[in-house]
Parts: structure tokens; sequence; C-alpha cells
């Protein structure tokens, strides 16, 4: 099996959207840091982007992770100056690493 977690170079904070009640009988939207994770994040290839396109997905980054990773789909995975919104998390037949599917979003100048 193999094992990609000596390739997991960079650390990338997981950020998750949470609802809280504003106490006025509504709901209050804000995303929170849940964890700092090791990763390495690749950009895809023009034909990558063409058959997830086909599938109705819009992907612009992979981003591997170790298979027990608590990633999920819209999570924020934030590092080196990158916002990176996980589209979809797909896990091997295997469990030797875990993969998020990303759309890399422009960083703000403050985030919370």
């Amino acid at each position: 099996m193999v094992m990609v977690t000596r390739l997991l170079n960079r650390q990338l904070e997981v950020w998750r959207g949470i609802s809280a009640s504003d106490g006025a009988g509504g709901w209050t939207a804000t995303l929170v840091q849940v964890s700092t994770l090791p990763a390495m994040v690749c950009p895809v290839r023009a034909d990558e982007q063409t058959v997830a396109q086909a599938s109705g997905v819009d992907v612009d980054h992979r981003v591997y992770l170790a298979s027990d990773a608590d990633v999920c789909r819209g999570d924020q995975l934030r590092g080196d100056g990158q916002v990176l919104v996980v589209v979809d998390v797909i896990a091997p037949s295997r469990p030797a690493y875990r993969r998020a599917d990303c759309r890399l979003r422009q960083a703000r100048e403050s985030q919370p």
C-alpha cells in the first residue's frame, strides 16, 4: 500500500461552516477553524479540468491528505495565502490517502 504522508509538505487550516441561533428565531452562519492538517496541493491539468467540468463540477486543485483527515464538501482549506473550497472528497478503494477536489478562491484581506 502506498502511503502519501511523506509527501504532505504543507499545513492547511480546515475551516467549516456552522449555524448558530441568533436569539431572534433565525440562524447565523459562520466559519470556524476546526483543525490544521498536513497536505499536498496540486493544480489539475487541463484534461482533468475538462473531465471534471463534464461532470458539472469546477475543479482546479487536488489536495491530498492523510486517509483519516476530517475534510468535508464545503470546507475551506487555507494556507500560504490560498483559500481552497472543497467541491468533493474522494477516498480510494484502499485507504492510503484522501483526496479533496477543490476550487481556488481569492483570499480576502482579513478573514475570520
